[in-house]
């Protein structure tokens, strides 16, 4: 099975490092975006080590096997677009979202990150989905986060959601904290954060479990005053697991495993709410208002967002399992307004009300994302009350008011 974000991550480890060089296409120093698009396979455990060619045998033999065609608009994270394929001026990368893409052109002479429509190469342009894929970044495809006028890419935050799934640790929590620690590795607060991969100034002595898989080395010093020297991760991706494990139980500092609420997760930082050590030396009052306004702002001004990143699962893209599942979407008469139905999600065990049309939306893309197809939803009328055999096996009690 391979990994999306190994494949990606070959590029990200070369942007803006490499040339463009179509005579000198096998690196280290430069690629074309051909071979770059292989070493990238190869890298993601795609295609075997070795395997090389053109955007030709992308078409002919190399993507046929490992992958499906789609169209434009269900592009995501990890699919391969590839443009006029049998001719020199051919062009291929990989997408980082619907709208943006990777890719090492002659236009930048390097490997960058672009905008996806403009970018691509003269037409016909085809787009792959590969199969059987582990996506380590999660299902989120919300796109970016906005505060204060710094933002977070939707990539960052799907390798968020991909590092504390592990831990049972809601990612937007964990986001919210790295907007404190550096605004998002916001180089004009942080320099660390930019040059070390270290959204937090984590400082040696530093050291995790080896099965995380986390590369690391010293960093760049501290200030004279303090001594000693930051933490380098060799991705962004690393620091974030190396943080989430921190986190974790596993470490055994903080308690905040399993919060279901930000005013619970901060709690858990500190000893007051049963950590073994104080997160912050300013106390647990002063970072609790910190980071629950915070967390607030971010919210409001990203309505729905946080709700969908919670959701996402992180897990595979694609359903690939060949299980039947029961999740619904099923509309109701209210048990209490005449006239009126309300929708709930049913996730084969339970069901839900949803009381907001967002709650409907993420809910539909999510499980688009992850089954390649629709959710199926029903619309029950008192007539055709299939709904209360649902409801017997989810042992959904009758609500009232606005719930029902």
């Amino acid at each position: 099975m391979g990994d999306i974000n190994k494949m990606i991550q070959w590029f990200k480890n070369r942007e803006g490092k490499v040339s463009y060089n179509q005579n000198a296409r096998l690196g280290p120093n430069s690629f074309d975006c051909s071979s770059a698009v292989y070493f990238a396979l190869v890298d993601g455990g795609f295609i075997p080590a070795g395997s090389m060619g053109w955007t030709g045998s992308l078409h002919d033999t190399t993507l046929p096997p490992i992958a499906n065609k789609i169209s434009r608009a269900e592009c995501r994270r990890g699919d391969i677009f590839l443009s006029k394929y049998w001719a020199n001026d051919g062009h291929t990368g990989v997408f980082l979202d619907n709208g943006t893409i990777i890719h090492c052109n002659a236009y930048d002479n390097n490997i960058r990150s672009t905008v996806a429509d403009g970018r691509m190469g003269p037409s016909p342009t085809e787009y792959y989905r590969l199969n059987n894929t582990t996506d380590s970044g999660g299902t989120y495809t919300g796109g970016s986060l906005v505060n204060a006028g710094k933002s977070i890419s939707e990539e960052n935050i799907r390798l968020i959601i991909s590092a504390v799934k592990q831990y049972k640790i809601k990612p937007s929590f964990m986001i919210a904290q790295m907007f404190i620690e550096s605004h998002w590795g916001d180089p004009s607060i942080s320099i660390v954060g930019s040059k070390d991969n270290n959204w937090a100034g984590i400082s040696e002595p530093f050291n995790v479990p080896s099965d995380l898989g986390i590369q690391m080395s010293r960093g760049s010093a501290r200030p004279s005053g303090e001594g000693g020297y930051y933490v380098h991760f060799s991705t962004i991706n690393d620091f974030f697991k190396a943080y989430a494990f921190i986190l974790s139980k596993r470490n055994g500092l903080y308690n905040v495993e399993g919060s279901n609420s930000i005013e619970e997760y901060c709690k858990g930082l500190f000893r007051i709410g049963g950590a073994n050590a104080d997160y912050a030396s300013t106390g647990y009052q002063n970072y609790y208002n910190m980071l629950i306004t915070t967390y607030n702002t971010i919210n409001q001004q990203n309505p729905g967002k946080l709700a969908q990143i919670d959701s996402s699962n992180g897990n595979n893209t694609n359903n690939q399992g060949g299980k039947t599942t029961m999740q619904c979407i099923y509309w109701r008469p209210s048990q209490t307004t005449a006239g009126q139905n309300n929708a709930y999600y049913f996730d084969g065990t339970s069901s839900k009300y949803l009381d907001h049309p967002d709650q409907i939306k993420i809910i539909e893309q999510i499980y688009k994302d992850n089954n390649g197809k629709d959710i199926p939803t029903y619309h029950f009328d008192g007539k055709t009350p299939w709904y209360t055999r649902i409801e017997q096996i989810s042992g959904k009690k009758p609500v009232s008011g606005a719930l029902g």
